[in-house]
């Protein structure tokens, strides 16, 4: 199955991940609830701008809901995304019922890769829609939130190819954890021109003693790419499905 990769109107926190070498700083970029942008220096860490009374841990199972002035919280996901030029960026955005991503779009991410260990497990009521349209069946949606914090025009689903079924129901259910995307209108027209046919692929190749959570691992390992059949080869991985992992 074709995996790939919503946060409440609280801020999402954006660090700089690529300082010099040696420095301990980077640059936090933060959106307010006036939707103005401010930089301070902090370490170089993954940012939780959730309210200080709530958790900012992603559960492995079910989150239980955390009432706030701004709305029931699930916690978080953490991503490190790619701009076109620059260092990694290090994302942190808060589950709630209507997730936020316009300051990570502001950005104009070409790429994003959860870093979040534990599985973001749907949770809240937009969460569980979209993982009923994605077509996944292992509880886990943080491809989801990596592509909906992404805003790449050369995207694979943009790029007017013809998408298999399960292509199709994975951006549908991106659609529906971030139906204000910039490219929205976009996914929409592809998935509206695809046949839902799966075109014949092997099945996904598993070695029992080999599985990565997402990219960052494969490349932490020193083990990207992953060519379908390599021990830790997963369709979750493989973005664009033309059988290379993590390219």
């Amino acid at each position: 199955m074709m995996r790939r990769f919503i946060v409440g109107a609280a801020a999402v926190a954006v660090l700089a991940a690529g300082c010099s070498a040696g420095s301990g700083d980077a640059t936090e970029v933060a959106q307010s609830e006036s939707g103005e942008v401010s930089t301070t220096e902090e370490p170089t860490e993954i940012a939780s701008v959730s309210p200080s009374e709530t958790p900012s841990e992603t559960p492995s199972v079910e989150a239980v809901a955390v009432e706030t002035p701004e709305g029931p919280f699930y916690g978080t996901v953490g991503l490190a995304c790619d701009e076109s030029s620059g260092p990694s960026v290090k994302v942190v955005i808060e589950r709630r019922d209507d997730v936020d991503f316009s300051a990570a779009w502001a950005h104009e991410f070409e790429y994003c890769d959860a870093t979040t260990e534990d599985d973001v497990v749907p949770t809240s009521d937009v969460e569980l829609a979209a993982y009923a349209l994605s077509g996944y069946d292992d509880n886990d949606i943080d491809v989801l939130y990596q592509i909906c914090a992404t805003v790449d025009a050369s995207d694979y689903y943009l790029s007017g190819a013809e998408l298999s079924a399960g292509q199709t129901a994975e951006v549908n259910g991106m659609l529906a954890l971030c139906p204000d995307h910039p490219f929205a209108e976009g996914y929409r027209e592809a998935v509206e021109g695809a046949s839902g046919a799966d075109a014949p692929q092997e099945e996904d190749q598993f070695d029992a003693e080999v599985s990565y959570a997402n990219c960052t691992a494969v490349r932490e390992a020193g083990a990207a790419p992953i060519h379908r059949g390599d021990p830790g080869y997963s369709s979750k991985l493989d973005r664009d499905g033309d059988g290379i992992a993590c390219e």
